[in-house]
């Protein structure tokens, strides 16, 4: 749990402000008429903010180093959980232009991707709804790295799951560049 709060938490409170910062200073409007697309413009912003996610996330892992089995699964997990975080943080930064709105929101999602984690296979539900718990991204992470502790790694599940983030995380990417599109015009 602690690897995907810190990843999420870095995400989702620090990256909005690379395009918010950008905003407030003007440097957005320079950006937006460069040769660079907006693509480039958003994985230039994505990249930086992996850097700040995978930091924090490698501190998480290293003092958690002695429990895990499958380093690739710890590897596969974080490199989405970061992706996924990086891609709703700069979708905040796309959305809010205030940071009291974007630190507001920022606060709500992050409450919210962090139930299921820790609801996931503890409550006494209906299968199927502890099943679309388990698919939030957030939980799906969560879910993903505890395998890494596991003597086998069930690999369907583990790729659906992490398939289910990754698809996400390009829905959450599309939808910023969109944003940062109209928001040019």
């Amino acid at each position: 749990g602690v690897v995907v709060l810190t990843t999420l938490t870095v995400g989702i409170f620090l990256v909005p402000y690379m395009i918010g910062d950008e905003r407030q200073t003007k440097t957005m409007n320079a950006l937006l008429v460069s040769p660079a697309t907006i693509g480039q413009i958003v994985a230039g912003k994505a990249i930086a903010g992996s850097v700040y996610c995978l930091l924090t996330a490698a501190i998480a892992v290293t003092f958690n180093a002695k429990l895990f089995v499958h380093w690739w699964v710890v590897i596969a997990t974080v490199a989405c959980s970061t992706l996924f975080a990086v891609g709703v943080g700069l979708l905040l930064g796309a959305l809010f232009e205030l940071p009291q709105q974007m630190n507001a929101v920022a606060g709500a999602v992050l409450a919210v991707l962090l139930v299921p984690v820790y609801l996931a296979g503890r409550l006494a539900v209906p299968p199927l709804v502890d099943t679309l718990l388990a698919y939030i991204p957030s939980a799906a992470v969560n879910t993903a790295l505890a395998t890494s502790l596991a003597r086998t790694v069930p690999l369907g599940a583990l790729a659906s799951r992490l398939g289910s983030v990754l698809a996400l995380s390009a829905a959450i990417y599309a939808v910023t560049i969109w944003q940062i599109r109209r928001s040019d015009r």
